[in-house]
């Protein structure tokens, strides 16, 4: 059976061109942390600054479902020392006389936040004005969670029982 080498030539190229667009699609990190929906991940940012500071620098990451579109959100975290770091996740309507579609809306989470040196967990309450979803977050930290090539950590949603 003869072979067409125009034909050979057509199928490498397609190779090589399958072969790129397998290569660019992959993803950049390998091993990156994904957390579930409704959960948040903390993630430990080294940040260089002309003196030291009293707390390391983490970043806060997460989509939470809220009832309308309507909803933003404050994220306060304590900077008092102490073994666990404190703050709230509050959602609230800005402009509480807009109306809006009664639609579940995903509200995405990305915040900077301090936590003091010496701290070895977090405790985040949820204040909101609906019934349901997370109403606090908690995690310990890992004793080399605050090192520079450290992995974040994905923080679970709780209920109080």
């Amino acid at each position: 059976m003869p072979v067409n080498i125009q034909n050979k030539s057509k199928f490498f190229k397609l190779c090589s061109l399958s072969l790129l667009l397998c290569a660019c699609v992959a993803p950049s990190q390998s091993g990156a942390t994904e957390c579930n929906y409704g959960d948040l991940m903390i993630e430990h940012t080294p940040v260089q600054t002309f003196a030291a500071e009293p707390f390391y620098t983490a970043r806060i990451t997460g989509t939470i479902d809220a009832p309308t579109p309507n909803y933003a959100y404050k994220l306060n975290i304590s900077t008092k020392e102490g073994e666990q770091t404190n703050g709230s996740l509050e959602f609230y309507v800005p402009n509480p006389g807009m109306m809006s579609a009664q639609v579940i809306t995903p509200i995405n989470i990305d915040d900077t936040i301090k936590i003091p040196h010496g701290s070895k967990a977090l405790m985040i309450d949820v204040v909101k004005q609906f019934n349901w979803g997370a109403e606090y977050y908690r995690t310990k930290f890992t004793p080399d969670f605050f090192s520079k090539n450290s992995k974040p950590i994905c923080i679970k949603a709780d209920v109080y029982k």
